[in-house]
């Protein structure tokens, strides 16, 4: 796989090298997005690490982005770590938050706020984000409670 970027990231011990390949549409959605939505990057991924990717590629102005947490915001369980979206009320309200996330173990605790997306692995004709972008500037926009919907959507009923 080509990659678009490589960046030398520097950690408490050591420099690492990390090839970056962007999902194709990330950037033009997520600028799409922010304007109409709060964004918050939500990341299980280490500060430095994600940080880093951050400001060199995507977000290189610090204006997509209202938000950044990472693992020291997560909560831990002995598989792994996990997205409390409780860390968000203060002034929000479940019922106006989505998670969007290729793990649904990430967001177990509050699974009908969470959206699966598929894991890329590179592929130059992926439109997931595209589609995403279409859902949730038709379908989430202006629902009074976006958990419904998600059930709705997402969910084998019983």
């Amino acid at each position: 796989m080509k990659f678009d970027h490589r960046l030398d990231i520097l950690t408490k011990k050591q420099t690492i090298k990390v090839f970056v390949k962007l999902r194709p549409h990330l950037l033009e959605v997520l600028h799409e997005l922010k304007r109409h939505f709060e964004l918050v990057l939500f990341s299980s991924g280490k500060r430095a690490y994600c940080e880093s990717i951050m400001k060199a590629i995507v977000d290189k102005e610090g204006t997509i982005f209202d938000h950044m947490l990472f693992r020291n915001q997560c909560l831990q369980k002995r598989e792994g770590f996990y997205k409390d979206l409780r860390i968000f009320l203060e002034g929000r309200d479940l019922k106006d938050i989505v998670i969007i996330d290729n793990k649904s173990d990430n967001y177990i605790s509050h699974v009908h706020n969470g959206i699966p997306i598929r894991e890329y692995n590179g592929e130059e004709e992926d439109s997931t984000l595209l589609d995403l972008k279409d859902y949730l500037l038709e379908q989430l926009l202006h629902t009074e409670d976006v958990r419904e919907l998600i059930k709705e959507d997402f969910f084998f009923s019983s």
